[in-house]
């Protein structure tokens, strides 16, 4: 490789400008992307989490969707209100199939990272375990998972209310779960759980999974403590080469020419760096 430099890019009309802002040698080409596939794994885990986000935005934007279209055309029976309970389902499902996957992501990261007896790993399963322990929201959307995959459909409460008086349109849409419904098709909700079901109401589905999701957000939150002194020495070693002020821009690289003499660019870092910082804007 010659002429490392740590650079910046623009793509103006198809084609890319370089603008170099300092040179750099092996050794610090070599410690800048180090960690290339660590940072690579910590933007997954953190798109994962996004993923999470977007379906469970989603959900409240279906209901949102469908009270919306209820009061514009003032419907007192919906037709379609199988297709409509088959769509929240469907949402629903994506929400909780994202979790899990989201937090078996996380877990098979730290132990692979950091070992299953390191600190890291001991403060995951604190947390985890403190959140399972002190939430019933958590225990039952945790399993319903389960039982969506082996049993059957979560949502099985489905109930739109509407009426037109004194010309005045209102609707009440009621979307839940029947505890005794759940437990008569599934056995595996852990014996603690069962009894807590037992004992419940029907459980409405907005409040649970609005409920749920801030709980979800701590694992996020503490996933981001996990990863800032990786991201800050990062951008301290580049802050060391070029400034404070051109660290705030973006689409930094490391340019080169290689053996024929080619322009060649190099950007994961960097990039993953950018794309984890806004995540957690």
């Amino acid at each position: 490789m010659k002429n490392l430099s740590l650079s910046r890019y623009k793509t103006v009309k198809g084609n890319i400008n370089i603008d170099l802002l300092s040179n750099i040698d092996k050794n610090v080409y070599d410690d800048l992307l180090a960690k290339e596939n660590l940072f690579f794994d910590f933007l997954t885990i953190s798109n994962l989490y996004k993923i999470t986000e977007l379906n469970l935005k989603e959900i409240f934007q279906s209901i949102i969707n469908l009270e919306k279209r209820l009061i514009e055309e003032k419907i007192l029976i919906l037709i379609e209100s199988d297709s409509e309970k088959l769509n929240i389902n469907r949402f629903l499902l994506n929400y909780l199939f994202s979790f899990r996957t989201y937090i078996d992501h996380l877990e098979t990261f730290i132990n692979r990272e950091f070992g299953k007896d390191s600190e890291e790993m001991k403060d995951w399963v604190i947390l985890k375990s403190k959140v399972h322990l002190e939430n019933f929201v958590y225990r039952f959307m945790y399993k319903l998972r389960n039982y969506a995959q082996h049993c059957g459909m979560p949502i099985d409460i489905f109930e739109i209310s509407s009426s037109i008086v004194n010309n005045e349109y209102s609707v009440q849409i009621n979307i839940g779960f029947d505890p005794q419904g759940l437990l008569s098709k599934f056995d595996s909700w852990g014996s603690a759980l069962k009894v807590e079901l037992q004992n419940s109401d029907i459980i409405n589905l907005e409040d649970s999974i609005r409920d749920f999701g801030l709980l979800v957000k701590q694992f996020d939150s503490w996933f981001y403590k996990l990863i800032t002194p990786f991201i800050e020495a990062i951008n301290a070693k580049i802050e060391s080469i070029i400034g404070k002020n051109d660290l705030k821009e973006s689409k930094l690289c490391i340019s080169f020419n290689n053996e024929d003499e080619k322009l060649c660019l190099v950007d994961s870092v960097f990039r993953s760096i950018s794309q984890l910082e806004n995540n957690y804007k």
